[in-house]
């Protein structure tokens, strides 16, 4: 199933999990044994709701506490799934669904939503993507933390992958948000570009580095990401300095649809599942 040849049957896979951790309920996964069954099943819930381009249920204070709670902090400096420097980098990343619809439907409203009503949907789309994106950078920065002080004991072949897997998704992440807030920020959107792209080289760099076998799940849609990025450079760095706000408006809806798109185009080609597990 987990072969690139077969992406029809792990789409399957992914939408009954996803399905199957729902129905539960949190209240459910009480025991150890439990939180690692819902553990396993994160990355194909999180997938199945960016196929899907809607919000990920795992996104709910709920869901957010229990994932939280499965955290393993062991003795030994050695970086696990359950280490929490991972997961807090991976609650941060779980919000990319919502933080697509939001700004999907801030950027543009439906007929009945009044100028008063869009307004809001912009300010508060735009303050929760600020958020997520600090939120986001400072995990990164606290995993760069651990891995610079692990840095000079040996480490095994396990935890190289992992910390491949969980840095490359990290900078997808973070190449999304700042597409969003430049979206809506005007003034910030050619500098957060000039960032996007230098993240979106370093994403390229990573897919030279030694991988294990399953690594397709993450990397195919890490590359595709960044390959987006580039493809659409051009339009993100056009000077509207010179037009009227309606024009940026339009530009701005036009040129989000066509990003929004190609992100979700990248989904449905490599049914990614970011390997949380």
């Amino acid at each position: 199933m987990l072969e690139p040849g077969r992406s029809e049957a792990y789409q399957h896979h992914i939408s009954g999990s996803a399905l199957v951790v729902k129905r539960l309920t949190p209240a459910r996964f009480t025991t150890d044994y439990e939180k690692m069954l819902f553990h396993a099943h994160i990355g194909p819930t999180f997938t199945e709701a960016l196929m899907k381009n809607e919000r990920c249920y795992l996104e709910q204070p709920e869901w957010m506490r229990l994932y939280e709670s499965t955290i393993q902090d062991d003795a030994a400096p050695r970086l696990t799934d359950r280490s929490g420097v991972v997961v807090r980098i991976r609650m941060q990343i779980l919000k990319i669904c919502s933080t697509l619809v939001d700004a999907t439907q801030a950027i543009n409203p439906g007929p009945e939503n009044t100028t008063t009503n869009q307004e809001a949907l912009l300010f508060t789309a735009e303050i929760k993507a600020r958020q997520n994106h600090s939120a986001l950078v400072k995990a990164l920065e606290e995993y760069k933390s651990h891995i610079l002080l692990t840095s000079m004991s040996p480490t095994p072949q396990s935890e190289l992958a992992l910390r491949r897997e969980v840095y490359g998704t990290a900078l997808e992440s973070l190449c999304v948000y700042k597409r969003v807030i430049a979206s809506f920020c005007e003034p910030e959107r050619l500098q957060l570009e000039r960032e996007v792209q230098a993240i979106a080289s370093q994403t390229f760099e990573l897919q030279t580095m030694p991988a294990p076998r399953h690594s397709w799940l993450y990397a195919e849609h890490e590359r595709g990401v960044a390959e987006v990025i580039r493809v659409t450079r051009a339009e993100w760095e056009v000077d509207l300095s010179g037009v009227d706000v309606g024009v940026r408006r339009r530009v701005a809806r036009e040129r989000w649809a066509r990003f929004n798109g190609y992100l979700h185009g990248v989904a449905d080609t490599t049914a990614c599942d970011l390997d949380f597990h």
